[in-house]
């Protein structure tokens, strides 16, 4: 029996002194009280362990903006601070939260640009460096997520202070919310068709060398949990080098990440990664995410010594990308993610 469970059991067992009644006296259901206790222990408890910052960047995603805000304080633990980034949105994005915020009755950090910042990584920069909680959920604002994403993730990070980004597996959904995929196995089994098949961690310099060094393998960053005092020094070290890429920033930013610390992986899908016909990685810019995945690859190659199975894979990767985005039509779900 959890600590938790102990507890729900120890509040329910002094229900009859707190209120003044016998226990088969409490009306309603007596199954779903003891759920409601354990949620209402869940989220006093895990707060003093756990401060989760939610940084939401947003640009143009009004008509989306209100279930990912639901989604995100419907979950099972408390966050400590949500912070929305708009990118001088040419919609009605500012007044959507400004409406959800008061229906909701939710505070939001809400930061506004005059111009658009045109870098993704530089909003996400600037909203790891307000954070004021311990650990940081980057959540896009046109995904979504299930309740428990958070009460999962945040488990290996509160278990093993080595550990500095946690993750979970994915749905895929179109911009209507149609189900494209219930994960993404297709485009990991470039790499392996086991490796992600069950919960996981790895160091980091191994999930560099076996994974990160072939593909970005962190396909959405809404799935992921940092450690944020870790993510803001190699934002701030390595800023000007991630700025540099527009559509593979993040898989520039996971090598130089997973340096300092190690990952943990959990299988469920509880994040919901939506993916969009006109993103930057659907537009006619092959040659341009060619050229920035194989510089990652390349990255890593000059710092770590691949194994000849890893080596095999990266070639085998590189000639995929080289057909589907150079020499021939782009076959749909193997090259970027799908």
């Amino acid at each position: 029996m959890s600590r938790l469970d102990r507890a729900t059991r120890y509040i329910w067992g002094l229900l009859p002194d707190i209120i003044g009644k016998r226990r088969k006296k409490i009306p309603g259901n007596s199954l779903a009280l003891r759920l409601f206790f354990r949620q209402f222990i869940r989220r006093k408890t895990l707060p003093a362990a756990a401060r989760i910052s939610v940084i939401v960047p947003s640009y143009n995603c009004a008509k989306y903006l209100e279930d990912r805000l639901d989604s995100i304080i419907a979950q099972s633990v408390h966050i400590f601070e949500i912070i929305l980034l708009d990118d001088a949105s040419t919609d009605n994005s500012v007044e959507v939260v400004e409406k959800w915020s008061k229906k909701r009755k939710k505070h939001l950090k809400t930061f506004v640009n005059r111009a658009n910042s045109g870098s993704v990584f530089r909003q996400w920069e600037k909203g790891v460096q307000l954070a004021q909680g311990d650990f940081v959920w980057i959540a896009e604002a046109d995904d979504l997520c299930e309740p428990d994403f958070l009460s999962v993730v945040v488990k290996p990070l509160l278990a093993d202070n080595s550990i500095i980004l946690s993750y979970c597996e994915s749905k895929q959904i179109d911009e209507s919310g149609n189900l494209l995929a219930e994960n993404y196995d297709h485009y990991l089994g470039n790499v392996s068709d086991r490796r992600w098949k069950k919960n996981r961690t790895s160091t980091g310099r191994a999930e560099i060398e076996e994974s990160l060094s072939v593909l970005n393998s962190i396909p959405n960053v809404s799935a992921a949990l940092f450690r944020k005092s870790v993510l803001l020094d190699v934002m701030s070290r390595y800023s000007a080098e991630i700025e540099t890429f527009r559509v593979a920033a993040d898989h520039a930013l996971y090598v130089r990440l997973l340096a300092e610390g190690n990952i943990a992986y959990h299988r469920k899908n509880l994040n919901i990664h939506r993916k969009h016909p006109n993103s930057v990685t659907a537009k006619n810019q092959n040659k341009l995410m060619f050229d920035e995945i194989a510089s990652v690859q390349n990255w890593v190659l000059q710092r770590y010594e691949l194994s000849g199975y890893t080596m095999g894979k990266l070639n085998e990767y590189r000639d995929t990308l080289q057909y589907n985005l150079i020499d021939s039509t782009p076959i749909p779900g193997k090259q970027n993610g799908a």
